[in-house]
């Protein structure tokens, strides 16, 4: 019985070496905030690292790519990486066209960085899905407000008319008269 769960422990652990490692990267957190047609809003995406990365840009090759989308234009504000807490921190601007379809929406990314190992650098490629969510273009609803002009007027305007109309009224009132006698 000692043998057999030996045996089970030593086939296990072969299996698990024969396993594939896992992702220099992960997509750990993703914070957004609401994304309007014909607005524009900030994505920050925070990637967590596994092994030691380095990430160099150079003409041919960005750090960060996004899919392009009708009606979506995307910019990469910032790119940090601390090297303490093994993430890479990523700061992207969306902005919506007015036209731009509404509701849940995937963009596709790649991130492409170097991996440093057994004393070598690899050039690998992560890819990812960043889900956007498209709000209906926020229209305002202008309550009507008068002109300045108007609101000083009608104040003196109901001056004027009670100042040389209600004499006027009164003394036909009093004097003048429905019938003669």
């Amino acid at each position: 019985m000692k043998y057999l769960i030996l045996l089970v422990i030593t086939m296990a652990t072969i299996a698990r070496a024969k396993e594939p490692n896992a992702p220099c990267l992960r997509l750990q957190d993703i914070k957004t905030q609401k994304l309007r047609q014909g607005d524009e809003s900030l994505v920050r995406l925070t990637f967590e690292t596994n092994c030691h990365v380095k990430l160099n840009a150079t003409d041919s090759s960005p750090i960060l790519e996004i899919e392009s989308m009708p009606g979506m234009q995307t910019t990469v504000t910032n790119i940090s990486q601390r090297e303490s807490e093994n993430e890479i921190s990523v700061t992207l601007t969306l902005t919506a066209a007015p036209y731009m379809a509404l509701g849940n929406q995937k963009l596709h990314g790649l991130v492409h960085f170097q991996d440093i190992s057994s004393g070598s650098y690899s050039d690998k490629t992560f890819s990812f899905d960043l889900p956007i969510k498209v709000l209906k273009l926020k229209v305002m609803n202008p309550k009507y407000e008068r002109p300045v002009w108007v609101k000083v007027l009608i104040p003196i305007g109901m001056v004027i008319v009670t100042i040389v109309f209600l004499p006027v009224l009164l003394v036909q009132f009093l004097f003048g008269g429905e019938g003669q006698c």
